[in-house]
Formats: structure tokens, C-alpha cells, sequence
């Protein structure tokens, strides 16, 4: 630990309130620079992001304010929160999931890559069902590839895909 954050358990988190306040500037940037619309309508492009940047604001406010008073708990000083052991071997259970991700989308559709992206994220985090991780990641696959393909319309390829593991090139 740096002796900077020794010095002062209000340093860190009242940087952490500058950070949101920088957040909330982009945002804001971000606001400003998106084109008015053509029809003047109160509920425009502008609108939620406008919000969103203004939540982050009050947010970021009130947060600087209690990190100034010294009312922001470490979460690492609450015996209940320590991390618990075996830190290197999840973080891997989460890379080969990312890594399953990544690799099988394309291969086998979002279907499979997401079944086993959630199964390897669940192992990660001390599932002790792999059948069970296994077919819950399926349900949520299923779930959000018919959410954007057959209720939004946003083509996300197949959700299973097999074709393309038999054939070259």
C-alpha cells in the first residue's frame, strides 16, 4: 500500500469523488456535442443521456461530500468483506471464461460460447453445479439472444452453430 493512501484514510476516496466529477464532465461534454433532433420532441437522443450525467453529478456530490466528512467506510477494513482465498485460480476460472467467450462465439453460435462462458464464470465464483451452471447459462443464452434477435430485431447470428466446426477454411 502506498504511504500516500497510509497517510489518510480520506484521501483515496475523495480522488474517487474528483474521478466521478470527471465522469460526470465528460458525460455532460458527451451531452452537449450529440446533434439537436430535426422534430422538436421533449423525449430526444439527448434525454437519457442527459440524465445519466446528472445522476453521476448528484452522485458524485454527495459521495465527495461524505469522503470530506469521513463518512466512507473501507470495505477492507469489515472482516466480512476480506477476499476470500484462492484469488489466482478464480481470477483463471474468469479468463477461461472470457477466453470460451471469445473463442466459441464464432465458432458455435452465442448459444454454446454463452453456456460455457456462464459455467466457467459460475465455477469462478464457487458454483457447485457444473450441470446446473450449465444449464442456467443455456436459459440466460436463450433468454438474451431471443430478446435481441426475435423481440428487438438485432441479428446476433445463429444461436447454435455447428455447420461451420465440419467445414474448411
Amino acid at each position: 500500500m502506498s504511504t500516500w493512501l497510509k497517510i489518510s484514510n480520506k484521501r483515496f476516496p475523495i480522488a474517487a469523488g474528483i474521478g466521478l466529477f470527471v465522469l460526470a464532465a465528460v458525460g455532460v461534454v458527451g451531452v452537449m456535442n450529440i446533434p439537436k433532433p430535426i422534430i422538436d420532441d421533449a423525449v430526444g437522443p439527448r434525454m437519457l443521456p442527459a440524465a445519466a450525467s446528472l445522476f453521476l453529478l448528484i452522485l458524485a456530490m454527495g459521495f465527495t461530500q461524505a469522503a470530506y466528512q469521513g463518512r466512507c467506510p473501507d470495505a477492507a477494513d469489515d472482516p466480512e468483506m476480506a477476499p476470500r482465498p484462492g484469488g489466482a485460480v478464480r481470477g483463471a476460472w474468469l479468463l477461461a471464461g472470457l477466453a470460451a467467450l471469445m473463442g466459441l462465439l464464432a465458432t458455435v453460435g452465442i448459444g454454446a460460447a454463452g453456456t460455457v462462458g456462464f459455467a466457467l464464470f459460475a465455477q469462478a465464483f464457487g458454483s457447485r453445479s457444473a450441470l446446473r451452471a450449465l444449464l442456467i447459462g443455456f436459459l440466460f443464452s436463450l433468454a438474451i439472444w431471443l430478446l435481441f434477435d426475435q423481440a428487438l430485431g438485432v441479428k446476433l447470428g445463429p444461436f447454435l452453430s455447428l455447420g461451420s466446426l465440419f467445414t474448411a477454411g
